[in-house]
Order: structure tokens, then C-alpha cells, then sequence
């Protein structure tokens, strides 16, 4: 085990408050950084940083830091060079990773797991409510003969206290892709929704945004 690894086990015995509030700073950094990044895709960012999202994002990142570290520290290359070294070239390779992770797994794991993957939903509210989410193409959910007070499954990306990232993009198994649409709405818009599972069936495929987020 290399020293300065065993000088962190070392403060963190002697200092395990101050230890646990760097730990907690340090998830929500790398959440901050992953969550915006992931949102600058869509034209969005968030300001809060008092998000519970980032400290489960950045806690999920930093598992995957410790299983690079120690895939990294097996290889006995890395006992042969001097320790300073090691340590600056493991903070570039994290910072490496950070960008990687982002690419490549960010978006691919659930919410609840500290991904960004978006879910599939529906909106509930008012009959005006609905009305007016219909001037973004989005439909009202069939109600016998009333009208709807439910909208038809969309993909909610991002949502806070304050506002809602979702899409209503669709496909059809001749024409693909249609309908691809990121709106951004106040929650006063709205008064609830409701999680829908993500039927392979469905119209509406959350998982058709992967693959689209980069470009929208």
C-alpha cells in the first residue's frame, strides 16, 4: 500500500469528523460536475448545489475511482516510481475518468443509483393544466368521456422544486425516431406525476434520448 494512502486512512482515524465532511465535499463536487455537464446537453444547468443527486452521483463515481485505484495499484510499475508521482499521476487519471464516466456510464445507470438516466412518467393536473401542455406536443391520456386530467407517458430527465426537464420524444417502428422534443417547465404548470414502467412495448422509449442527448 502506498504511503500517502496510508496517511489518509491515518487522518481520517484521528480527524473523523472533519474526514466525513471532506468525504461528503468531495461527492458533491464531482456530482455538481457530473450532473451540469450531463444537463449542458439539453441547455440546462443547475445552480443548487443542495441537491441530494450529487452527493449519490459523486458517491457512485468515486467507487469506480476506487476500483480503477485498485486495479491501478496491482500492477507493481506503479511501487517503482516515486510516490509524489503516483499521487499527481492518479489525480490526472481521475480527473480523466470524471470526463470518461461522464461519456460512458453516466447517462446508462437508474437515478436511484446515482445515474442520470432518464424515466419514464406521466403528468397529472387540471384539465387547464393538461390543455396547456398540449402546446408542446404533449397528449392528454384517454379518460372515458371526460376530459383528461393526465398526460400520455413522457421521459422526465431532470426535475427539482422549482422546475421539470422532460421529453416527449416517441418512435414508430417504420419511422423511428419522431417527436423528439426536451421541454423545460415550471412545476406550478403541473400539479403531480406519476412513474410509468418503461415497457419495451411502449411508444414512448426513454432510453431513445442516450443516444440523442449529444445532439440536441
Amino acid at each position: 500500500m502506498l504511503n500517502w494512502h496510508k496517511k489518509i486512512l491515518s487522518f481520517a482515524k484521528i480527524h473523523p469528523s472533519l474526514s466525513l465532511s471532506i468525504f461528503i465535499l468531495i461527492c458533491y463536487s464531482y456530482g455538481f460536475v457530473l450532473w451540469n455537464y450531463y444537463l449542458l446537453n439539453y441547455g440546462f444547468f443547475e445552480y443548487n448545489v443542495l441537491q441530494t443527486r450529487f452527493l449519490s452521483a459523486g458517491f457512485t463515481f468515486l467507487i469506480s475511482v476506487v476500483i480503477l485505484y485498485i486495479l491501478f495499484s496491482l500492477h507493481r510499475l506503479l511501487f517503482s516510481i516515486r510516490e509524489l508521482y503516483v499521487f499527481i499521476f492518479f489525480i490526472i487519471l481521475t480527473l480523466i475518468w470524471l470526463f470518461l464516466f461522464s461519456k460512458l456510464f453516466f447517462d446508462k445507470l437508474p437515478q436511484y443509483v446515482g445515474g442520470s438516466k432518464p424515466f419514464p412518467s406521466t403528468m397529472i393536473g387540471t384539465v387547464e393544466q393538461i390543455s396547456y401542455l398540449s402546446n408542446f406536443g404533449i397528449e392528454g391520456a384517454e379518460n372515458a368521456d371526460k376530459k383528461s386530467v393526465q398526460t400520455t407517458p413522457i421521459c422526465i430527465i431532470y426535475q427539482n422544486n422549482d422546475y421539470i426537464l422532460f421529453s416527449n420524444a416517441t418512435k414508430t417502428e417504420t419511422e423511428g425516431i419522431v417527436n423528439l422534443r426536451v421541454v423545460v417547465i415550471k412545476r406550478d404548470n403541473i400539479t403531480g406525476t406519476q412513474i410509468v414502467s418503461n415497457n419495451p412495448s411502449s411508444k414512448v422509449q426513454c432510453d431513445i434520448l442516450l443516444n440523442k442527448s449529444k445532439t440536441i
